[in-house]
């Protein structure tokens, strides 16, 4: 059983990790997360692809991006202003954390719902399209989110344990996995969307 110092500490851990992805998908920084947001990064994707505007590619990676607000909005937005605050975010988080449901209430068991997360956000991360994600994949899904080429190296640095200078799917799903779940800081995945 843990202590009570244990219990701070472990909800302490997942409140930074938690509060870091906010700010990473609140990527205008206005301390909301918005539809705004997610069209930013479906742009600055289609860019890092060199894919054209309204291309069936574009059009299928803004769908797929756009999805991924889609989902979290209608899971989070509690007060259907369009936006999730910070609070909204975390009501909704607790209930991911601690295997209530997935991103659209659906309560999943654990291996499907791993899978389903990492499927979804390898597809956002390989960007050549070639089924693992490389170190240039990694930099180009974090300047999506406007966050800068050094701190994408150090962090896939950082969840590239093995050294091999790629991530196939089953580590992706493992990395988001503990980033949602883990609360011992030396597992990797808590660092999937850099330091918190």
């Amino acid at each position: 059983m843990l202590s009570k110092a244990e219990k701070i500490a472990r909800a302490n851990f997942l409140q930074r990790k938690m509060t870091r992805y906010f700010v990473v998908l609140d990527v205008d920084r206005d301390g909301h997360i918005e539809a705004e947001d997610f069209d930013k990064v479906a742009q600055r994707l289609a860019g890092v692809r060199g894919l054209s505007l309204h291309s069936p590619q574009y059009n299928a990676l803004y769908d797929q991006v756009m999805f991924e607000w889609q989902t979290l909005s209608g899971y989070c937005d509690d007060d259907t202003d369009q936006e999730i605050s910070l609070d909204e975010w975390f009501a909704h988080r607790e209930d991911i954390m601690n295997g209530v449901a997935d991103e659209t209430g659906i309560v999943l068991d654990e291996n499907r719902l791993k899978a389903e997360r990492g499927q979804r956000l390898m597809a956002l991360m390989d960007n050549d399209g070639d089924g693992v994600i490389s170190e240039a994949d990694f930099i180009g899904y974090f300047s999506g989110f406007h966050l800068p080429e050094d701190l994408a190296r150090r962090t896939f640095q950082r969840i590239d344990t093995d050294q091999q200078g790629q991530l196939d799917l089953n580590t992706v799903s493992d990395l988001y996995h503990q980033f949602i779940h883990s609360i011992t800081p030396e597992e990797p995945g808590n660092w999937l969307f850099g330091p918190f």
